[in-house]
């Protein structure tokens, strides 16, 4: 289903933000994230069966980046505000 999620201050700073001492490292401008929606996106999963004790997950998502995220010069010049997510998982139940 649809999914949205928020990032505080710190969260977004740290994952988007760039300090000056990162700035002079790597070329990019000095950002400061605020707290805010972080994206928004949707997401599914499937589960099922495949003997009596083992189990296969498979998941997918997108999500869109937006607002101080996309906005960052990480995402700007290095990244890109579309992102996508698929996993498998085989679990045994004892």
């Amino acid at each position: 289903g649809p999914v949205v999620h928020y990032g505080s201050r710190s969260y977004m700073d740290t994952y988007f933000g760039i300090n000056p001492s990162q700035a002079a490292d790597t070329g990019l401008s000095e950002y400061e994230a605020k707290q805010g929606i972080k994206s928004y996106g949707i997401s599914g999963t499937i589960m099922t069966t495949l003997k009596k004790r083992y189990f296969v997950v498979i998941f997918a998502n997108y999500s869109r980046l937006t607002g101080y995220a996309s906005n960052s010069p990480l995402v700007q010049k290095r990244g890109d505000p579309n992102q996508f997510m698929l996993g498998f998982s085989l679990a045994y139940a004892l």
